[in-house]
């Protein structure tokens, strides 16, 4: 599950080539216009939501050649929708371990864990 699950069919949409590693949002200043930093490489995005949007898919380990919304509202309810069903589902992990056991680091470790398996 990605926030790009979460923007709707066709959506007008950029592609852009998001490398590995970790994104940093730019702002935009009088030399440089809104967008995300990765390394040594800047990919101009517009808007800070278009920004956010492709920060979190960066923090989520995913690369490549990938379709991102032009319209930075779309970006951001898309981000809305994505959060709050990592925080249901993640409210259902955890009422689901705590079935198991009481221990609540051991909880918090097996949600960590089913999170990454459903990831993987």
């Amino acid at each position: 599950m990605t926030p790009l699950d979460f923007v709707p069919p066709r959506t007008q949409s950029e592609k852009i080539t998001l490398l590995a590693g970790r994104a940093k949002i730019i702002q935009q200043s009088l030399l440089q216009p809104d967008g995300v930093q990765i390394g040594n490489e800047f990919i101009w995005l517009g808007s800070p939501e278009r920004s956010e949007f492709v920060r979190r898919l960066s923090q989520l380990e995913l690369a490549g050649e990938i379709a991102i919304p032009v319209a930075p509202q779309i970006c951001h309810a898309a981000l809305a929708a994505y959060e709050k069903a990592v925080e249901d589902l993640t409210e259902k992990f955890r009422a689901e371990v705590t079935t198991f056991t009481a221990d609540e680091n051991l909880q918090e470790k097996t949600v960590r864990e089913l999170w990454k398996k459903m990831r993987g």
